[in-house]
C-alpha cells in the first residue's frame, strides 16, 4: 500500500520493482476514473495490469478481488485512501485497511 500523490506513481512504481516482482503485481485503479468505457479499461488494463476498484459505496469489491488474487500468489498494488494525496500525508484509510489486511493475512 502507498500514499497517492501523482497519476505517475503506478509507472514509477512498476519500473522500480524487480522483474520478478513485477511480473506479478496487479494493480487496483479506480472504477470511476480509469473503468468509465470499454475502451478506457481494457487500456488501463492491458497496461497496467489494473482491475477496477469501487471507491465508494456499498460495492466496494476490490478488496474481495485483491485478497483473491494474493491467495493465487499475486502481489497487489492499492492505494487506500482511494484518490491522490493533496500533501503526501497518508489518509486515515491507509492505517484502516492496512490493519484488516494484516488480520486477514
Amino acid at each position: 500500500m502507498a500514499n497517492h500523490a501523482s497519476h505517475l506513481d503506478t509507472p514509477l512504481i512498476l519500473g522500480a520493482l524487480p522483474r520478478p516482482l513485477a511480473s506479478r503485481l496487479a494493480v487496483g485503479a479506480a472504477a470511476d476514473y480509469f473503468f468509465t468505457s470499454a475502451v478506457a479499461g481494457m487500456s488501463t488494463a492491458l497496461l497496467f495490469n489494473a482491475f477496477p476498484v469501487q471507491r465508494s459505496g456499498a460495492g466496494r469489491g476490490g478488496r474481495s478481488v485483491a485478497m483473491s488474487l494474493l491467495d493465487e500468489g499475486w502481489n497487489v498494488l492499492l492505494y487506500p485512501e482511494g484518490t491522490r494525496s493533496v500533501d503526501g500525508s497518508l489518509g486515515q484509510r491507509v492505517s484502516e485497511l492496512a490493519g484488516g489486511w494484516i488480520l486477514a493475512r
